[in-house]
């Protein structure tokens, strides 16, 4: 089972995720379910990264795990349309999976 936790402010842009565990959908390597996740974690990650350099805080320490944050300092301080449409694409893309994949992905969005 895949869990993924998605912190997002009161303007709907992401503060940090944590996506954690294996969807056991497929054998390792074969896994649409587990790579349609990291797909979509990855790519909010990289994207952000690029735009936001050091104030982007990521890890990937061993398969299964990737969780990513934005630093305190750089939170509001860009284009927040922008880092909403970040936010949109990843909840929007984790939520459907979770839907279709309920017994592989579960999915928790918090706002602070």
């Amino acid at each position: 089972m895949i869990t993924v936790r998605v912190v997002v402010d009161s303007d709907d842009c992401l503060i940090r995720c944590d996506s954690e565990g294996h969807a056991d959908h497929g054998g390792r390597g074969n896994d649409i379910v587990c790579s349609a996740v990291t797909v979509l974690v990855r790519t909010a990650a990289e994207t952000l990264g690029g735009r936001l350099g050091s104030g982007l805080e990521w890890e990937s320490p061993e398969r299964g795990i990737v969780r990513f944050r934005i630093s305190t300092e750089n939170r509001g301080s860009g284009d927040r349309g922008w880092e909403r449409g970040v936010a949109d694409f990843l909840t929007s893309g984790l939520l459907r999976i979770s839907r279709e994949c309920p017994d592989h992905v579960v999915l928790n969005i918090q706002r602070k």
